[in-house]
């Protein structure tokens, strides 16, 4: 029996005002596992899987021609006994600029508050999950895997386990050499203001 994916809809007051206009009503994905409708008396550890650069929560569980979705790995996993059953939360971080890296940030807005004080808090009381630190973790890939040890180190009461997957690092070697490059580019393309109009999501 497979589980379930539900996609819930936080509204979030941290991003109120946030500086390119980005929606404030956040899409969160929800993994449901098999027993969950099941066994109602039951609670379930938490896992928050963070996209990467230019992804959302939802985006994970489409799947492609060559992946199967994060639902499916999540079902195969339970079904062959390698993995517990858990809740999987993947989080709308997606901003006009692709992504946000996860934190709060006076030009992109306050991601970090919406993650640890808002969605965390709003999960808890929608789902039956287990509401402690050492029943919640918290991993990522790329921006996600960069986002999940920044917020789990600044987050300790909220996370005790943590997973980046080829996280990004150490921004002064890979990204400061390339905002000469991205500053011309933009000035031949008539500057930054026609790159923060708002724009449609993916």
């Amino acid at each position: 029996m497979p589980g379930t994916v539900v996609v819930e809809t936080i509204d979030s007051h941290a991003l109120a005002g946030n500086p390119l206009g980005d929606p404030t009503a956040r899409r969160t994905a929800v993994w449901l596992p098999p027993s969950y409708a099941a066994e109602p008396a039951r609670r379930y550890p938490c896992i928050y899987w963070l996209a990467g650069y230019a992804g959302t929560g939802e985006m994970f569980f489409a799947g492609g021609p060559w992946q199967p979705g994060l639902g499916t790995r999540l079902d195969a996993l339970v079904a062959r006994g390698v993995m517990g059953e858990v809740i999987v939360v993947a989080p709308d971080g997606f901003s006009a600029w692709g992504g946000a890296q996860y934190l709060d940030s006076p030009a992109i807005g306050n991601y970090e508050t919406h993650i640890a004080r808002e969605l965390v808090p709003a999960i808890d009381a929608r789902f039956r999950t287990i509401a402690a630190a050492d029943a919640r973790a918290i991993g990522g890939k790329s921006s996600g895997g960069f986002g999940a040890l920044a917020l789990a180190m600044r987050n300790p009461e909220l996370f005790r386990a943590v997973a980046s997957h080829a996280g990004d690092m150490y921004f002064e070697l890979s990204l400061i050499p390339e905002l000469p490059v991205a500053v011309r580019t933009l000035r031949r393309h008539g500057g930054i203001g026609a790159r923060t109009a708002p724009t449609s999501r993916p």
